[in-house]
């Protein structure tokens, strides 16, 4: 199985937006500040598709997008583009914590902060569960270190179901020689994560990938990662606040 990862910084790739076919990869050296500003769509030559230069839509002391990957991640992409740069929506998860009430967000670690979502309050049994797992930079300087893409990204998860409690987690695996810093790449292979200052990324898991959700009842889970601390020396574990949901019985035909 393929892995898109879909970065877009200070020109979003026409053909993600227009097209819908995310199978391109943007960069740029966008580096993102208190006020953040969301720009109009240009084409790889540079042609401006809607006229009107840079779109005037400020968003006050937020930490826009710059990354979003993993499970169902196309659809989340058009979701957070039509609302924050054709909408021009504050979005909650792009705000700071106090404004983002229902975000799960966890306490701050080394700069970075670890938040938590479902995009429903209940599935239905056999439902594919997407996790919503957001992950900010607070500082003004950018982080990199190298972690695992699918199926977990480098996260730990922490599931429980009435007195039951189930982690998973999968050590790091070893990178693949020629490796690039972008691009896609096969499922379990380790690539190397970019968070830029004041920004964040979404990755989107399905927890299917990891526990029996086939039991209908209320869940609760918890994840967390390991990063390389500032200090370059050892490592910091950057957790988030508990998501719960609920999964009901499947209704017969």
């Amino acid at each position: 199985m393929k892995t898109k990862y879909i970065t877009f910084p200070i020109e979003l790739c026409a053909g993600l937006l227009l097209l819908v076919t995310l199978q391109a990869n943007c960069q740029s050296d966008y580096v993102a500040t208190n006020a953040a500003k969301f720009p109009g769509i240009t084409s790889s030559g540079g042609e401006n598709l809607l006229g009107g230069g840079y779109v005037t839509n400020y968003i006050i002391n937020s930490y826009p997008y710059t990354r979003i990957g993993g499970d169902g991640q196309g659809e989340e992409f058009q979701f957070y583009t039509a609302r924050v740069i054709s909408e021009r929506k504050s979005v909650p998860e792009i705000l700071p914590v106090e404004q983002d009430t229902n975000g799960n967000w966890g306490t701050p670690s080394d700069g970075l902060q670890l938040s938590l979502r479902f995009p429903q309050p209940t599935f239905v049994q056999t439902e594919m569960v997407p996790a919503h797992i957001i992950l900010r930079n607070l500082k003004s300087t950018g982080r990199k270190w190298l972690r695992n893409a699918l199926p977990d990204d480098g996260y730990q998860f922490t599931l429980k179901h009435g007195t039951n409690s189930v982690t998973w987690s999968r050590p790091q695996t070893q990178p693949v020689y020629g490796m690039t810093d972008a691009g896609s790449m096969n499922e379990h292979d380790p690539y190397r994560y970019v968070a830029d200052p004041h920004t964040e990324g979404l990755t989107i898991v399905y927890l299917n990938r990891f526990f029996d959700l086939s039991q209908p009842g209320k869940y609760s889970l918890q994840v967390q990662i390991k990063v390389p601390a500032t200090d370059g020396k050892s490592t910091t574990s950057v957790v988030s606040g508990t998501a719960t949901f609920e999964i009901i019985e499947k209704s017969s035909p």
